[in-house]
């Protein structure tokens, strides 16, 4: 932490008001669904565009992102498979120095959702869609004025209409893109 620390503030990138930020990420995904208790582990990949206002302390944008996650009970060979698309427009508030940049996210739209549940002589399909509400922290290391590292944590609420709704917990690393 302390080696990090001292290169961010050697770094030549920096923060810039009023730029686009783009960012891909990846990570972990823990699903819990609600009244059951499962978990499922599973991934994420995301796609976030966002613009940073004129002060450069707040953002507003879209995220895309891919949830998958799946539970195995050998003992009784049963399996399930989730996968979810969220859309959420989102809004950032940014704290930090120019080249370490944290931030306190929120964000609400939509999900689609897909389950599969298969065991002995028994396969289950079904989609859905929803609300999906998230918060989150986060920060970016900007490696040059153009490249910055995103590390975050979000947790989400996905709604559905007809079975049960669920919490996302998402840790995600990535690299992203500043344009002027």
């Amino acid at each position: 932490m302390v080696a990090i620390s001292v290169y961010a503030t050697n770094a030549s990138g920096q923060f810039k008001s009023w730029s686009q930020l783009v960012s891909f990420n990846g990570g972990y995904a823990s699903l819990v669904g609600e009244a059951t208790g499962n978990t499922l582990d599973g991934y994420a990949f995301d796609f976030t565009y966002e613009q940073v206002n004129m002060d450069g302390n707040m953002a507003g944008g879209v995220m895309i992102t891919y949830l998958a996650g799946h539970d195995e009970d050998g003992e009784n060979d049963r399996r399930i498979n989730y996968q979810s698309i969220p859309i959420l427009l989102q809004g950032k508030y940014f704290f930090g120095s120019e080249n370490l940049k944290g931030y306190l996210q929120g964000g609400a739209g939509i999900q689609f959702s897909r389950i599969e549940y298969t065991g002995p002589n028994l396969l289950l399909l079904d989609g859905d869609s929803g609300f999906a509400f998230s918060l989150g922290l986060g920060g970016y290391f900007f490696t040059d004025e153009k490249i910055f590292i995103n590390a975050a944590y979000n947790f989400s609420y996905m709604s559905n209409s007809f079975y049960r709704d669920g919490i996302v917990h998402l840790f995600k690393v990535g690299i992203g893109f500043q344009s002027l």
